[in-house]
C-alpha cells in the first residue's frame, strides 16, 4: 500500500471519530456550485468527499472552508474556498499540506478566496441562474433564441422573451444559461437590456 493511500485510510477514520467537528461551510460551497453552473466554462461536479478526509486530518473542518469539485476546460479541478481571516500562517501551512496530499492522490487543488466567490452582482446573478436551471423549455423554445442569436449576434434579454412562448421566459432564459446554450455577463447587473449571446458550443 503506498503512503499516499495510508494516509487517505487514515484521514477516513479519522473522520469517523471527528463527524461532530466536520462543519464545512455548506453555504459557501452552494456558492462555489452556483459560480460554475451559471459559467459557461466550467462545470459544477459535486464535492470531493477524498479531499474533504484529508482537510478532517488537518483540522481544518472547523475553519469556515468549502470544498468542491469542477470541470474547467475538460480539467477536474478540486476547488479550497478560504476566508480571509483564515490566511493566517499556521492555517495556509495547513492548507499547503493539504494541497500537496491530494496531489498526492490524483487530486489537483486550487486555493479560492472565500471574498473573490462572493463578489457582486456576480454571484446574485448566479444564484438566479441556479436556481432557474430546473425550468422546462421545449427544443421549440430553444430553437427560437438560437436562431435570434444567430441572425442578429446578440440581443437584449427583453427581446428574447418576446420570442419566448413561456410563462416564465426570464426563467427560461437562465436556465439555457444554465446548461451553457447562451451565456450573458455576470458581472454586471442583470435588467431587461442586458444583453445575450450564444455559447461558443452552441455554435
Amino acid at each position: 500500500m503506498t503512503a499516499s493511500r495510508k494516509l487517505l485510510l487514515s484521514a477516513t477514520a479519522k473522520a469517523h471519530q471527528d463527524d461532530d467537528n466536520s462543519v464545512f461551510d455548506h453555504e459557501l460551497a452552494k456558492d462555489m456550485a452556483a459560480l460554475a453552473i451559471a459559467d459557461n466554462r466550467t462545470k459544477f461536479l459535486g464535492g470531493d468527499a477524498e479531499v474533504e478526509r484529508l482537510a478532517l486530518l488537518h483540522n481544518l473542518g472547523r475553519e469556515g472552508i468549502a470544498i468542491t469539485k469542477i470541470d474547467s476546460f475538460g480539467k477536474v479541478v478540486t476547488l479550497i474556498c478560504v476566508p480571509a481571516d483564515k490566511w493566517s500562517g499556521q492555517i495556509r501551512c495547513r492548507l499547503r499540506a493539504l494541497k500537496t496530499e491530494a496531489a498526492n492522490i490524483g487530486h489537483r487543488c486550487v486555493l479560492v478566496p472565500a471574498n473573490f466567490v462572493r463578489r457582486q452582482p456576480r454571484l446574485e446573478n448566479s444564484q438566479a441562474i441556479m436556481r432557474n436551471r430546473g425550468v422546462h423549455v421545449s427544443a421549440t423554445a430553444r430553437l427560437r433564441i438560437v436562431g435570434l442569436l444567430i441572425d442578429q449576434g446578440w440581443s437584449t434579454i427583453m427581446d428574447c422573451c418576446s420570442v419566448l412562448d413561456h410563462q416564465d421566459a426570464v426563467g427560461a432564459l437562465f436556465h439555457l444559461i444554465a446548461i451553457g446554450t447562451i451565456k450573458i455577463d455576470l458581472n454586471q447587473p442583470i435588467t431587461p437590456f442586458s444583453l445575450v449571446e450564444l455559447t461558443s458550443a452552441a455554435h
